[in-house]
């Protein structure tokens, strides 16, 4: 079995790899001499490493400042929980686009605003130029703060309430429960997000290539988006500018399996049972409702403000000047209907299918499964390869290895398919991943024991305890692959239009109305996806019909 999952991993991960790679290795590796030879490389791998670094840095704090706020809310503002993840359901194009449009230093409507203060009064620009590299950090920061907060909620779901009863019958304050009881516990999720999440800042090219223009901050995810689109197209330049990212990407797994080595320190769940913390609090709701007026609603109002203009101007938007021409265009162009009804259904499929591999892949790197050490090893790393491949890059690789040879994909839906699940598998894998290195094996021991089959043992105790995860990763999913251009773009075809891929479009045209209006559609279609996957997966109804006596008498008496 765990042969056979290592050969699916290297069919949807690693081919697609070699077949772009080999394009770098034609005639004896002249792109990797014309990348080395590139008098811009060394301030791009430096652009590249700072807004890593610095994302991870804002992505890290804040997300897991957030997951905190969100585990103390008390059960009447539970629903605030969901909120900080809303932001996912917003395209990254039209979030970079709309913070353009927010903070450009002439035009941008947060600059004109701050210009009427007294001490910025004389100034012509500014004084916020969101072309800088600090904002384009931020703003990348600010796009993965969700990722981190999803895996530290999860986790912090899952400890043990009486751990921290117990320290805080003790004399311990809530600033040193933190340090010495929920932080340690926390360490596999802040390792798996905050690994993630550089990599996801390594690979960002969004944010550069819109914003990095003015003041010539390139990347090498922006390199390699060059080209790959330039004339004549040269996908081993492409590949090669890829290669770090690689490297580096098998550096932070080498350094993620070492901080993890002994898994058995962060269990916090036994076959005694498990209950939340009852201590709650009412002032956390503060910070997440702060930080869904900067992350959702103005991004919201610079869309709905350039999307009711006939053309942006910097004006803001009355009601005398409004207009629903954009909203007109767009909903009569027949290329809307099929790239929403694309987009929606090769995602459903793609989740189907990812989330239970998901689930195998987070069995395999579980401690308690049998699988050998190589093989859990080899595992890992080809889980943690479409981290390090930027959509793009992938899509590049999806083309060379389906369009020809025995498997033709090329044009239909399977190879969008195929992309999104290779896309969503690190996410899903290390989501459920970090959850079930939480909950522990004991409960899975005792049902074995007991004479428990592993597929039933699966079934009623693991799938149950990560309930909230898979929520999490359903939701995730249909956050990113609704919106997803990077690799859409490289593999669809007229007939496989997606909802990213027609914003790209409108984008290059630069029908910034039309833009908004595309991103607005997708906001709405995929919050509701969102809403009905928690509805499906993640009602926590079931916590309070669990019986009194432990869990896994309950499940053998079953």
């Amino acid at each position: 079995m765990w042969i056979g999952l290592v050969a699916v991993l290297v069919v949807l991960v690693l081919v697609p790899l070699i077949s772009v790679q080999a394009k770098a290795l034609l005639d004896g590796g002249q792109a990797y001499r014309d990348m080395l030879d590139s008098p811009w490389l060394g301030a791009t791998m430096f652009n590249t490493v700072l807004l890593g670094v610095g994302s991870v840095l804002v992505a890290l704090v804040c997300g897991t400042f957030l997951a905190g706020c969100a585990w103390q809310l008390p059960k009447r503002l539970a629903w605030l929980s969901v909120l900080p993840i809303v932001p996912l359901s917003v395209p990254g194009l039209a979030l970079v686009t709309s913070w353009s449009f927010l903070l450009s230093p002439q035009t941008g409507y947060i600059n004109q605003f701050l210009r009427k203060a007294p001490w910025w009064d004389h100034l012509a620009s500014g004084p916020i130029d969101v072309y800088s590299r600090f904002w384009i950090i931020f703003i990348t920061g600010t796009l993965l703060i969700p990722f981190v907060y999803l895996f530290i909620l999860t986790a912090l779901r899952g400890i043990d309430g009486a751990l921290i009863e117990a320290a805080e019958a003790n004399g311990a304050r809530s600033v040193r429960v933190w340090a010495k009881v929920i932080l340690p516990l926390l360490r596999p999720s802040l390792v798996y997000s905050s690994s993630i999440v550089l990599l996801l800042g390594l690979g960002q090219f969004t944010a550069p290539l819109l914003l990095g223009r003015d003041q010539n901050v390139t990347v090498l995810t922006t390199e390699m988006y060059q080209a790959a689109q330039s004339y004549p197209v040269d996908y081993g330049l492409a590949a090669a500018y890829g290669s770090p990212l690689v490297l580096i990407g098998a550096l932070l797994i080498y350094v993620q399996r070492r901080a993890l080595k002994h898994s058995s320190r962060y269990e916090t769940l036994s076959s005694r049972g498990h209950r939340s913390s009852s201590k709650t609090r009412s002032w956390p709701a503060i910070p997440i409702l702060v930080y869904i007026v900067v992350a959702l609603i103005l991004p919201l109002f610079g869309l709905l403000n350039v999307a009711l203009a006939d053309y942006y101007s910097g004006a803001v938007i009355t009601a005398d000047t409004a207009t629903l021409a954009n909203f007109s265009t767009v909903f009569n162009d027949p290329d809307l209907g099929r790239a929403v009804g694309n987009s929606v259904g090769y995602s459903l499929v793609a989740v189907l299918i990812v989330v239970p591999l998901g689930f195998m892949i987070a069995v395999a790197l579980s401690g308690s499964s049998r699988i050998p050490p190589r093989l859990r090893t080899t595992v890992d790393l080809l889980t943690s390869v479409p981290l390090v491949m930027p959509g793009v890059l992938f899509g590049a690789g999806i083309l060379f290895t389906y369009s020809s040879g025995p498997i033709v994909l090329y044009g239909t839906g399977a190879a969008l398919i195929l992309a999104y699940i290779t896309i969503m598998i690190p996410h899903v894998a290390k989501m459920q991943s970090s959850a079930m290195l939480s909950a522990g094996s004991s409960l899975q021991d005792s049902a074995r024991v007991h004479g428990a089959s592993a597929l039933r043992t699966h079934a009623r105790i693991t799938v149950p305890l990560l309930r909230p995860a898979i929520a999490a990763s359903v939701a995730l999913c249909l956050s990113i692959l609704t919106h997803e251009f990077g690799a859409s773009v490289m593999v669809r075809s007229t007939s496989t239009e997606v909802m990213g891929t027609l914003l790209l479009r409108y984008w290059s045209q630069g029908a910034y109305p039309s833009v908004a209006v595309v991103a607005l559609t997708m906001c709405a279609i995929t919050g509701a996806l969102v809403a009905l996957s928690y509805a499906f997966t993640g009602s926590r109804r079931h916590e309070k019909k669990k019986p009194k006596s432990s869990v896994t008498n309950a499940i053998l008496k079953g």
